[in-house]
């Protein structure tokens, strides 16, 4: 009975001790900081993505237009954070994603949604290395691959719900 009662002691302090490291809020630090992009970069992988198109924001207004100009295979954007970059990445094109809004282009504006534009680039390179490429440069702010959308709706008319209103119709005459 002595070595059940000191068994029943042991356990106890084993679990009492698990139960005040489980509770504890002390916030172990990190020492690799991950980004909000590393985290959606994670999340799909390449053939979850659409290759060659990626979505950035940037930190500040463009000073000029932003156009991809190509001469002497060196690709400009009209931003130079990016120009660096868009030989490598073989940049096609770029586009503002929400266009200027006449009369609400303030709230755009209010709103930093002026800031994102959709990036086309070659599609040989991988969306993970391309948005990562990008992301480090100093003027951009974010930049993601764009996941592909898969299409979850019903169609207008399934065969199960035309029966049943057949059914219904016939139930009501």
């Amino acid at each position: 009975t002595q070595t059940q009662y000191t068994m029943k002691k042991a356990i106890l302090l084993f679990f009492s001790i698990a139960l005040f490291v489980a509770c504890n809020e002390e916030i172990i630090p990190s020492t690799i900081q991950e980004s909000e992009d590393d985290e959606f970069l994670s999340i799909f992988s390449e053939n979850e993505v659409i290759p060659g198109l990626m979505r950035v924001k940037l930190k500040e207004e463009p000073a000029g237009e932003v156009t991809v100009r190509s001469s002497g295979g060196q690709v400009t954007t009209g931003i130079r954070a990016l120009d660096g970059t868009a030989t490598l990445l073989g940049i096609t094109r770029m586009q503002r994603i929400f266009p200027y809004a006449g009369k609400y282009e303030e709230r755009t504006r209010r709103e930093d949604l002026h800031l994102w534009y959709d990036i086309w680039y070659s599609e040989e390179v991988a969306a993970t290395r391309a948005a990562g490429d990008v992301t480090i440069l100093e003027g951009i702010e974010t930049a993601i691959p764009v996941p592909k959308m898969i299409s979850t709706a019903m169609p207008a008319d399934p065969p199960v719900t035309a029966g049943l209103m057949q059914l219904t119709n016939i139930l009501s005459l």
